[in-house]
């Protein structure tokens, strides 16, 4: 997948993340012999929240692992861009999908210790996990913790990663009412520091910050 560089100045962002950019262009999507989408084209830029919506099997997903790098287009192509010009989808991207990514044997803490260490930062992981409501469950193996706690731990691990584009599959799935709300406060800060989201859902979205577009998937013959 090809990156460009920009032909202006990098726009001033407030808060932490610098110019960065996701382009589709012309992307078609094939799975076996089903088309689930042609000649997608869309940019995602700092302070951008893109809504994916569509019924199941509309190739929302799809949209998330082609935008990060773990599938291939069948034609068009995918730009990845940062202010020093070309980049990589390893570099800008986090990616959360339906499953949490978390190993069963570790405690809460380990896991994200394992992942502060993997992304080389210097975070207590207590704060993070402070940070998102599971102080209490530092000790209690992940394979212990129920589905919402399992998510809230792994958006630990996404503000860890220190990425600009965050790639959220449904996560609001199986969150109560308190963890949707946090959801939403954390999606909020990552867009109000200069980031952005492509969010994969099919149902109705909280409101969130920056510049929100929708994009729906119609499912074909």
């Amino acid at each position: 997948m090809a990156g460009v560089r920009w032909n202006t100045a990098p726009m001033s962002i407030a808060g932490k993340y610098q110019q960065h950019g996701l382009h589709f262009r012309d992307v078609s999507y094939r799975r076996g012999e089903k088309l689930l989408f042609a000649d997608l084209s869309f940019s995602l830029l700092p302070g951008e929240v893109y809504l994916i919506q569509g019924d199941n099997g509309a190739g929302k997903t799809s949209v998330l692992r082609l935008a990060a790098g773990l599938t291939r287009a069948e034609s068009g192509a995918l730009l990845y861009e940062n202010y020093n010009g070309a980049a990589d989808a390893g570099s800008l991207i986090a990616y959360q999908g339906h499953g949490n990514a978390l190993e069963p044997s570790m405690t809460a803490q380990e896991d994200l210790s394992f992942w502060l260490e993997i992304y080389d930062h210097d975070t207590d992981p207590d704060d993070l996990m402070d940070h998102v409501g599971l102080n209490d469950q530092k000790h209690v193996k992940t394979s212990a913790l129920s589905a919402g706690q399992k998510r809230r731990l792994a958006f630990a691990r996404l503000k860890a990663s220190e990425r600009p584009i965050w790639l959220l599959d449904e996560p609001m799935a199986a969150l109560d009412k308190a963890g949707k709300e946090l959801t939403a406060q954390l999606i909020n800060s990552h867009i109000d520091i200069g980031g952005s989201a492509i969010i994969a859902t099919h149902s109705r979205f909280p409101a969130t910050t920056g510049k929100r577009k929708r994009i729906v998937l119609e499912t074909g013959p």
